[in-house]
């Protein structure tokens, strides 16, 4: 059985060693860590996602992406960026609070990953697709759904997709209702700190208890919350 490690609510000012001592998957730094080195992990967690991606095999991950030519604090800033051996590109980010520009910081992501990867003077427009996930630590449209997914429609033909290559996902793990499959709401209850009989979610574990036994990660961690 897995579940993941949660911060006693009686410690409200969490030392640096506490914050090391109860972190888990849902922390940034953790997550960051465990999705470019464990690439198993990462092709699961993916795969029941978007389960399109059964016969995709990872190409590339990294970690931090930093989006645009801006000046370091315009930066946008990804947990993951994926490549895909067929072109996709796919960038993950664990969002554990509510942000009022969200959805903006969304649609920031996106138009900024084009940016980069549209060549100078390129009139065709020849894109890879891009897909943005969203784990969210709290339900993103208020509806209790556990995936939400983001396309473009015309607005006279809403059963018309533009199909223009971006597509977002939200998941809520504290999510109630909505097609789900039972894969994926086993991981989404992990995230959400609920004990699970999952093989995915035990590897997570063990990946988590196997980073902290590191003397150098642990002083990574410190000096990255700082």
């Amino acid at each position: 059985m897995a579940k993941m490690i949660q911060m006693p609510q009686s410690i409200q000012a969490p030392t640096g060693e506490q914050r090391w001592m109860y972190a888990n998957f849902t922390d940034s730094f953790v997550f960051t860590y465990i999705m470019t080195t464990r690439m198993d992990i990462a092709k699961q967690i993916l795969v029941r996602i978007m389960p399109e991606l059964e016969n995709d095999e990872i190409r590339s991950i990294r970690q931090e992406y930093r989006l645009g030519n801006a000046k370091p604090e315009k930066h946008i800033i990804s947990d993951i960026m994926i490549r895909t051996e067929s072109g996709r590109i796919i960038v993950i980010e664990m969002q554990n609070r509510p942000l009022p520009y969200l959805k903006k910081r969304a649609r920031g992501y996106t138009a900024v990953i084009d940016s980069v990867l549209l060549k100078k003077g390129d009139e065709k427009y020849d894109l890879p697709d891009v897909t943005l996930i969203i784990i969210c630590g709290f339900d993103p449209a208020d509806r209790q759904r556990y995936v939400n997914d983001q396309v473009s429609y015309y607005r006279t033909d809403p059963d018309i997709e533009t199909d223009d290559g971006r597509k977002v996902i939200w998941l809520n793990p504290k999510g109630r209702k909505g097609p789900v499959t039972p894969e994926l709401k086993a991981f989404l209850d992990y995230v959400n700190g609920i004990e699970v009989d999952d093989e995915l979610c035990d590897n997570i574990d063990r990946a988590v208890l196997e980073m902290k036994r590191s003397y150098i990660i642990r002083r990574e961690y410190m000096f990255f919350t700082d």
